[in-house]
């Protein structure tokens, strides 16, 4: 990668270990030498190796370029660049302290074969030229002046399984039309990083530094971040530093010793990293910076409860502290998203107030408890958002396929949920599939086929995706501070029916939902005027596949008690949204 940050850091001394810039002095860099000459250098952190080989396409992988070793067990060696060739494959050929020979991937490298092959590769290119000077000076605005108080529609996807394209550029060309036409305002991107993969969505990494190079090379991958970015869309990476591929050429047992591994292999044959490790603490600290800085990301998303399964609370504590303090000091307008098993007190507080520092924090229990127990109206609600929080729905498996129901009513219940979701006080995450209620399959794969057809269900639960989008986007008051309250307003049986006001400066808007599976007549909806109100979202339409027309009735409150109210009917497992129109 050519870079002039990197090529000044890689030509100067050995920086900290706590330096969150480390990419920049260990792996491959091409840098000047005094009589401006271009000169290759390769460092590799092998602290406990006896000595280490430079071997690779260039040289026939022979031991001819032996490695200094310099202070602080890094090994390194220059080349004249002239030698090199873009797309070389090269790895480090280790010989242990006990004497064992081990090839090694280079842990810094930018590029590599795809696997299963495993050799790192020289990546000569020009740099980049970013056409988001726009978007990112927007985005910096938006930040300055609103903060958190921004409007997050999330769509979580994996690149190599939506909609089984074959490159980054195919996915841009899909991508983004799709998620402009549904409201979405980032695409959170899973797996991204270069891994081992079982033929699903699971992956381990094993290139921390690499963009999967099954869909393109590095600058494929920024080509999709600056499209995406033209679009207005921002982009969010699931970030995984809990652990690696346990691979025979990766970063276990790197020098013969467990330089960045922890004491027991993880779950699904991963090894977890040992935070306490110096080397480990730099290669991820700056794997994160990196991403910023090389991919411009927007985002990244990770989960701290991975983290805690390998390491002490405060070590991950430390680290997630860290790594947050320096990415908002420096990127105030990147945020940041934790999963977590913990209680989220603390997680979303700054660091200089003790916190973890995160953004905001994943919140699963609007799905949890309210549709996942698949009995609708038994002590139905809507969850309190976490502070910070961002409503998630599932991304292990379909929401829609836990649902115990028939066909329609799934579809209903599906509606109902992410309208819920769309009016909480958190912002909204969701995953590829779930806005045309895809059950999914054995794979865990989004059935597109499910689509075809003007009458298919999955099609019109789309479109009242776009909508629920759309009109999210629209009213800011769903994405600002305000306030949701809630109040039972079927008398007769409270477990049926919920009104939720929500506040804003220009206008009232009263949100009303049926979680009962059957039809509520005359409920009376309180009002806060004496004036004309129209039902300017329902669920229940039958373009959305429900059984209402659009209704463009007026409403008109009456007075009793001291009070305004208007009566609606509401259909089964639906929900409404009432506004002022001024008439009365």
């Amino acid at each position: 990668m050519i870079n002039s940050k990197n090529d000044e850091m890689a030509a100067g001394s050995v920086v900290t270990a706590t330096d969150f810039y480390r990419y920049r002095y260990l792996g491959f860099h091409i840098i000047p030498d005094s009589r401006g000459e271009k000169n290759a250098v390769f460092r590799v952190l092998a602290p406990n190796a006896r000595r280490s080989f430079l071997v690779g396409d260039f040289n026939g992988w022979q031991e001819s370029h032996p490695m200094d070793k310099k202070d602080g067990g890094i090994f390194e060696i220059f080349l004249p660049a002239s030698v090199l060739q873009h797309g070389q494959n090269y790895k480090y050929k280790i010989t242990t302290s006990d004497g064992r020979e081990l090839y090694k991937a280079d842990p810094y490298a930018v590029f590599c074969e795809s696997m299963p092959a495993t050799a790192s590769k020289i990546f000569l290119s020009e740099p980049y030229s970013w056409q988001d000077e726009g978007y990112i000076r927007n985005r910096k605005r938006l930040f300055s002046e609103k903060g958190r108080n921004i409007p997050l529609n999330i769509y979580k996807l994996c690149p190599f399984f939506w909609k089984n394209l074959t490159d980054y550029k195919n996915l841009a060309d899909e991508l983004i039309p799709y998620l402009k036409q549904m409201g979405y305002t980032h695409a959170l991107l899973t797996f991204v990083a270069e891994g081992v993969r079982d033929g699903t969505r699971a992956c381990e990494t094993s290139s921390f530094f690499v963009p999967a190079t099954g869909m393109g090379d590095p600058d494929c991958f920024r080509a999709l971040v600056d499209a995406m970015h033209g679009a207005g869309l921002g982009v969010i990476l699931e970030w995984t530093p809990a652990g690696f591929a346990l691979c025979e050429h990766g970063l276990s047992g790197f020098d013969g010793t467990p330089v960045f591994e922890g004491a027991q292999i993880g779950e699904n044959g991963s090894m977890p990293f040992d935070l306490k490790s110096s080397a480990t603490r730099e290669l991820l600290l700056s794997n994160a910076i990196f991403w910023l800085e090389e991919y411009h990301i927007d985002g990244l998303s990770c989960d701290v409860s991975q983290m805690l399964a390998g390491n002490r609370e405060d070590d991950v504590f430390s680290f997630f502290a860290s790594l947050n303090g320096k990415i908002h000091s420096e990127y105030p307008d990147v945020i940041t998203i934790a999963k977590s098993r913990l209680t989220s007190d603390g997680v979303t507080d700054s660091v200089q107030n003790g916190g973890l520092g995160f953004s905001f924090v994943r919140d699963r229990r609007l799905e949890n408890e309210i549709l996942s127990v698949c009995d609708l109206a038994r002590d139905a609600k809507l969850a309190a958002s976490l502070h910070h929080g961002i409503c998630a729905l599932s991304d292990c498996e379909s929401f829609a396929g836990r649902l115990r129901c028939e066909s329609k009513e799934r579809f209903a219940a599906s509606r109902l949920l992410i309208f819920c979701m769309m009016l909480s006080d958190s912002k909204k995450l969701t995953f590829s599939g779930s806005e045309i209620c895809s059950l999914g399959n054995a794979e865990n794969r989004v059935e597109w086929e499910c689509l075809s057809g003007e009458a298919s269900l999955h099609k019109k639960h789309q479109l009242f995706v776009r909508d629920m989008g759309d009109f999210y986007l629209s009213h800011p008051v769903l994405w600002q501070e305000g306030g949701v309250t809630q109040e039972n307003i079927c008398k007769e049986d409270a477990n049926l029916s919920r009104i939720y006001r929500v506040c804003g400066a220009y206008k009232e808007m009263i949100a009303v939902i049926n979680f009962g599976i059957k039809k509520a007549d005359d409920v009376l909806i309180e009002t806060a005027s004496a004036t004309g109100y129209k039902k300017v979202f329902s669920t229940a339409l039958s373009v959305y596949g429900g059984s209402e027309q659009k209704d463009d009735t007026v409403y008109f409150a009456k007075s009793a008690n001291g009070k305004n109210y208007i009566t609606a009917e509401l259909s089964p497992l639906s929900a409404y949204i009432f506004e002022p129109c001024g008439d009365g």
